[in-house]
């Protein structure tokens, strides 16, 4: 499977007009991507479109944008009410509620209506892609793509592969991640993949140490904050420095 993401005439279809899908919307129109909106609930791609156009409107007043670039955004950003008017996107990412069964279902339609080398993207943060790939005929083309909240100042994206998806796709979507200026990390399909993985380990660890009487509450929060070591700042914390830091 070896689909070429880097045409100017790229579309992309975003599935779920929450905080992340919203996001992920906003990131692909300004990466210059033409992209499609959907969401089954009524109202909420306008609610959607408001909240992206005031974020927007704040890096205008910033000065981080200009009034054209703007404009443009919102050429780019296409409301669509039906599952049929996808069809003509390379690339759908899926963005709705942490259901496998909504999930399969979803792609299920998706691939009655898109192209056979379309990729099927899911933004889940706890499934597993293998899990949701496999209620498809073509579980090859379907990966994983999760960002961060909120998508548009978070740098990372983790790109997963499921047990059944194509190596080359991995490599389309490492490169798609590029193209919408966005850290990709390959993350290997396991509970949390990377970054969520060890960022729960905190909580749970920082517990025990205070269960044990080795530190107070207090103490705990103060060496996660500002280790002993600056050497072990650097190179233990670097992936959640990528996800932390914003998007310039």
């Amino acid at each position: 499977m070896a689909l070429d993401l880097s045409g100017s005439d790229l579309v992309v279809a975003v599935f779920g007009a929450g905080t992340m899908g919203r996001g992920i919307a906003q990131v692909c129109a300004q990466a210059g991507l033409t992209t499609l909106m959907f969401d089954s609930r009524e109202g909420a791609v306008k609610d959607a479109l408001a909240a992206i156009d005031r974020g927007l409107e704040g890096l205008v007043s910033k000065g981080r944008m200009a009034v054209s670039a703007r404009q443009a955004v919102f050429e780019r950003l296409k409301p669509i009410r039906s599952f049929d008017e996808a069809k003509g996107a390379s690339v759908a990412i899926e963005a709705i509620v942490e259901d496998l069964d909504a999930k399969r279902q979803l792609f299920r339609e998706l691939e009655k209506r898109m192209a056979p080398d379309a990729v099927l993207a899911t933004n889940t943060s706890s499934l597993s892609v293998t899990a949701i790939a496999a209620g498809c005929a073509r579980p090859h083309r379907v990966g994983g793509l999760h960002f961060f909240n909120p998508p548009p100042l978070m740098r990372l994206v983790e790109v997963i592969g499921g047990l059944r998806s194509d190596p080359a796709l991995v490599e389309t979507l490492l490169g798609f991640v590029k193209r919408i200026n966005k850290q990709p990390v390959l993350a290997a399909d396991t509970p949390g993949f990377v970054v969520n993985h060890a960022g729960r380990a905190y909580g749970p660890e920082a517990l025990r140490i205070v269960a044990q009487g080795i530190a107070n509450p207090r103490e705990v929060d103060l060496l996660i904050r500002k280790p002993p070591v600056s050497g072990w700042a650097h190179s233990n914390c670097s992936i959640s420095s990528a996800v932390m830091s914003p998007t310039p």
